[in-house]
């Protein structure tokens, strides 16, 4: 059992998958330009793919450790220092 450890500590070297990556650098991208997370709906729609898609690939980036969720802000969810880096 792994209590207290999260997914990313048990699994150090994680690939992520070419969607996940797409969703990980469009997010920082925009962070970056706006200095405020888009919402689900634009990336799905620069992806051309639903809102639930989206929001399953940032439950596995999430999991993955490349996202963090805030405890109880209105903007919720941030980049870790492990999505910063990632390039497509």
């Amino acid at each position: 059992m792994y209590i207290g450890k999260t997914m990313a500590e048990r699994t150090p070297n994680v690939e992520l998958t070419t969607a996940e990556k797409r969703v990980l650098v469009l997010y920082r991208d925009h962070v970056d330009k706006y200095k405020a997370p888009p919402t689900y709906r634009w990336i799905a729609d620069l992806l051309g793919v639903t809102h639930n898609a989206i929001v399953q690939h940032v439950k596995k980036l999430e999991a993955k450790g490349f996202l963090a969720r805030r405890p109880v802000t209105i903007i919720r969810l941030t980049l870790s220092d492990k999505g910063k880096k990632v390039a497509l």
